[in-house]
C-alpha cells in the first residue's frame, strides 16, 4: 500500500523530472526501471482490435474492438486492461509524455525511481506513519506530502 500511494504521488509531483530520466543498462535488462511506465494520453484502449477470442467469446470475436466485445457482453475488461498496457511504454517519447509508477511492484522498486531522480525518503515513526520526501537535487529542502 505504501508503493502504491508513494508511486502515485511521485508520478503526479514530479513529472518533468522523470520525462528527463535517462535510463541506463544497470536498471533493468532493457535500462527501464521495474514499475515505471509511460502513458499515451491520446490513446484509446477500446479501439484496440483483439487478437485472441475474449473470455466469454469466440473464434468469431477475433479482430473485433474491445468496445464492440464490451457492448456484447463478452468482455469484463480484461482486453481494455491488455490494450492499455499495449499502448504503454517503458520509456518517455514523443507520444508516451505521462508517467505512472506502479506501486505495486514494491516500495523498493519505487525508491530506486526517486533515487534516479534525486529524491530521497525518511519514514518518522508516528501512527500513522509519515513520510518526509528529501529533493537532493535542490539543496537538500524537504518537502511534506499530505496526509490523507
Amino acid at each position: 500500500m505504501e508503493g502504491a500511494c508513494l508511486g502515485d504521488f511521485i508520478a503526479d509531483h514530479f513529472k518533468e523530472r522523470l520525462l528527463k530520466l535517462k535510463l541506463k543498462p544497470k536498471h533493468g535488462p532493457d535500462g527501464a526501471f521495474y514499475g515505471l511506465s509511460f502513458i499515451d494520453p491520446k490513446f484509446d484502449a477500446g479501439k484496440v482490435r483483439v487478437k485472441t477470442a475474449p473470455c466469454f467469446g469466440t473464434d468469431g470475436d477475433v479482430g473485433k474492438t474491445v468496445e464492440e466485445l464490451e457492448k456484447e457482453g463478452k468482455s469484463l475488461g480484461l482486453e481494455r486492461f491488455q490494450a492499455f498496457v499495449y499502448g504503454t511504454s517503458k520509456f518517455s517519447t514523443r507520444k508516451h509524455r505521462v508517467p505512472s509508477i506502479d506501486g505495486a511492484c514494491g516500495i523498493d522498486s519505487v525508491k530506486r525511481i526517486m533515487k534516479a531522480i534525486k529524491l530521497d525518503m525518511v519514514r518518522v515513526d508516528t501512527r500513522p506513519p509519515v513520510f518526509q520526501l528529501i529533493d537532493t537535487k535542490r539543496v537538500r529542502r524537504v518537502l511534506n506530502p499530505p496526509t490523507p
